[in-house]
């Protein structure tokens, strides 16, 4: 019992340090070293209870706050579990943590996580309902983006995955009696920002 309060504890700890490395929440000026000293408690944190590691990133966060936690807290590179979570926001959550975990990670670690998350968004979109595909898809487009943008080797096979997620949008606003009621559907925003991803990965190969 005392073992499960304070774990209880440590992570209700960091989900008030994440909230005080929020510019958004917290104004002060000098944010950014109150985010690193934040980040150094949180990883104190984990590594004095790992335990605390899985809790935390079961329970979740808000995406933006995933960058700052893959950059000054290494502990959470072990979270490769989250992608056998059969929850949809939580895989969703995953497989955004886990890209910015690969975008970082030397070779042939990211190798083995890279194909771990291309193996989760290929079963998501074979399995999943037309209306969940595309809150999967709309979700993780910007970490597909992050990974064929950091990863030679899965561009063409991520750019495949996208292409997809376009074709299903487009069979889903055709469902719709009319071209000016589709454009106002999600569909429509979906379908541009897949084309615009497309773009800018194409873009970041070119200059590579």
């Amino acid at each position: 019992m005392q073992f499960a309060t304070s774990e209880c504890q440590y992570s209700l700890s960091v989900q008030i340090l994440l909230e005080i490395s929020d510019g958004e929440i917290n104004s002060c000026e000098n944010i950014i070293e109150i985010r690193r000293l934040a980040m150094g408690f949180i990883q104190k944190i984990f590594l004095t209870a790992p335990n605390v590691i899985f809790t935390v990133h079961y329970q979740g966060y808000p995406i933006k706050y995933i960058p700052w936690m893959v950059e000054l807290v290494p502990s959470i590179y072990v979270m490769e579990e989250l992608l056998r979570h059969f929850d949809l926001h939580r895989r969703i959550f995953a497989v955004f943590l886990i890209s910015h975990i690969v975008s970082i990670l030397a070779v042939p670690k990211h190798v083995h996580l890279a194909q771990m998350i291309l193996l989760v968004v290929e079963n998501q979109m074979a399995l999943l309902e037309p209306h969940q595909q595309i809150i999967f898809f709309y979700n993780i487009l910007p970490a597909l983006e992050i990974m064929a943008k950091k990863l030679v080797f899965v561009r063409t096979q991520i750019i495949g995955y996208i292409q997809k997620g376009i074709n299903i949008s487009h069979a889903r606003a055709a469902i719709y009696p009319s071209l000016a009621i589709a454009i106002k559907q999600p569909e429509h925003v979906i379908i541009a920002a897949a084309k615009e991803s497309i773009e800018r990965i194409q873009t970041s190969q070119n200059c590579n």
